[in-house]
């Protein structure tokens, strides 16, 4: 009995460890589509000639896209 519980116990910790490296590649992931995806939009503003002039801090991106149309 006590062989089994220390044998699930084992698995357990390597399937944890196992668990953590996969969600911190994914979340690494997410966090570059995310920066891509403001690079992105970074430039679209740049290209159309606005620059920063008109977006001031507390706007975000969707209510600057809103007063472009």
């Amino acid at each position: 009995m006590r062989l089994t519980i220390a044998c699930v116990a084992n698995h357990e910790e390597q399937f944890r460890k196992a668990m953590g490296t996969k969600q911190k590649a994914e979340a690494k992931k997410e966090l570059a589509a995310k920066r891509r995806q403001l690079t992105h939009a970074e430039r679209r503003i740049n290209q159309r000639g606005i620059g920063n002039s008109r977006l001031t801090f507390p706007m975000t991106l969707w209510e600057y896209s809103l007063r472009l149309y």
